[in-house]
């Protein structure tokens, strides 16, 4: 009898600590059994109560995870780049240097079929270089207005002609005689242009507006036979027509600039008179930006393609005239 007497009293002492334990309270401050469910998970609370919790530390606790989270988020999160305004005003003075050009010109006039001049440089002793200014300035923001010219003059020599030359209505030169040439070039446009991407390292537009040109020809002979006499002739040709093009900018430093442009026509007018026109010009190069956004240096190459048939005057006659010129540009600009 003492053995199990001795074994009731041990089970005893062994279960007493067990049974004096205060059972977990709940999320709620409400007491639990052991080995009753929870009414709530952790995973069940509240944002408000999540808002509530204390932050894991670093060593393991979930402060640590928190601040990961948090760069992870800053570094995933795109910011958006802070772009300044454009300027309102930029303006451009250079000069273009015309290093070699090509130029055709037939005149027809009282019902006489002019002499086809298929390269005035090499046939009439036109120069191929010539030195002229131009000026470019637009206002505004992102849309912007404004306009540009461009002009240059080439004079030739006396040539001596191995065919007739029939110009303007008239038998200018007789083979034998001499010629020489004068070309004058004229452009004039006024632009809308629409910067659809602009950021600090960047700009895309678009250009659209209207350009005028004139081409003056101004053919002189010397004659010898049977007297020594000088006839000169001159004639111009107008054109206005709508143009358009696009222009790319990239900033990869803020000192420098590399851009390009071009701007085109195929048509003229025909209500005004004018037909058979078309013209295309592009542009490279590079600016250097001695202080940004306010003043620039910039050096370019241009090319330029211009082929017209306006009408001369009144009384019916016509001009073909085409220009094909490269050159380089040297420009100084300004913004403000």
């Amino acid at each position: 009898m003492k053995q199990p007497f001795s074994l009731l009293l041990l089970l005893f002492a062994l279960g007493a600590p067990v049974w004096a334990q205060d059972p977990d309270p709940g999320p709620s401050g409400e007491s639990r059994r052991p080995g009753e469910a929870p009414e709530t998970l952790p995973w069940d609370a509240t944002p408000e109560e999540e808002g509530t919790r204390a932050a894991p530390t670093p060593g393991g606790g979930e402060a640590g995870i928190e601040g990961n989270l948090r760069e992870l988020e800053s570094w995933l999160i795109l910011e958006e780049e802070i772009v300044p305004d454009p300027p309102l005003i930029r303006l451009e003075l250079g000069f273009l240097g015309v290093i070699e050009t090509r130029s055709r010109v037939r005149v027809d006039r009282r019902g006489l079929r002019g002499s086809s001049l298929e390269n005035l440089e090499e046939e009439q002793g036109l120069e191929s270089g010539s030195i002229g200014p131009w000026i470019s300035f637009s206002f505004g923001g992102k849309l912007r207005g404004g306009g540009e010219a461009l002009y240059f003059s080439r004079r030739g020599d006396f040539t001596r002609q191995d065919e007739e030359i029939s110009f303007d209505g008239i038998q200018l030169a007789a083979p034998g005689d001499f010629v020489r040439a004068k070309f004058e070039f004229l452009s004039l446009s006024s632009f809308v242009e629409w910067d659809i991407l602009y950021g600090r390292r960047y700009r895309i537009g678009l250009l659209g507006g209207l350009r005028y040109f004139r081409l003056n020809v101004d053919l002189e002979a010397a004659k010898f036979s049977p007297s020594a006499r000088t006839v000169e002739r001159r004639v111009r040709g107008e054109l206005l027509s709508p143009s358009f093009g696009g222009l790319v900018e990239l900033t990869p430093f803020p000192y420098l600039t590399m851009f390009s442009q071009a701007q085109f026509m195929n048509w003229s007018w025909r209500h005004a008179g004018l037909a058979e026109a078309s013209y295309f010009e592009f542009r490279i190069g590079a600016r250097l930006n001695v202080i940004p956004e306010f003043l620039s240096l910039s050096l370019e190459y241009r090319f330029l393609n211009v082929r017209a048939r306006p009408v001369l005057g009144a009384r019916g006659g016509r001009i073909e005239g085409s220009l094909s010129a490269n050159g380089l540009s040297f420009s100084i600009g300004l913004a403000f």
